[in-house]
């Protein structure tokens, strides 16, 4: 009977599954898309912003920020303030 309880749980999804599960996810990359000219972003795929995404995930200590995504926020805090002192 061990068996039928080992089929009767849900697998856990992976943290890149949750990750692709967030409506907010494609929504960054859209928007980046459309304004990437205007706050000089480079060219990028949204698996890319998943993989950053994933491994900066669960760092509080700055140190491990993956640097992508560093650069993603600078440019566009920069391109919304107007300011070339941010990054």
């Amino acid at each position: 009977m061990a068996g039928s309880k080992d089929k009767n749980k849900k697998k856990e999804p992976s943290q890149l599954e949750k990750i692709r599960s967030w409506w907010e996810v494609p929504a960054i990359a859209h928007f980046c898309s459309l304004f990437r000219a205007a706050f000089n972003l480079s060219d990028f795929e949204i698996e890319e912003l998943e993989e950053a995404l994933l491994a900066d995930e669960g760092s509080c200590d700055g140190d491990t920020t993956h640097v992508f995504l560093a650069d993603l926020i600078a440019r566009l805090l920069r391109g919304c303030y107007g300011r070339r002192d941010i990054g």
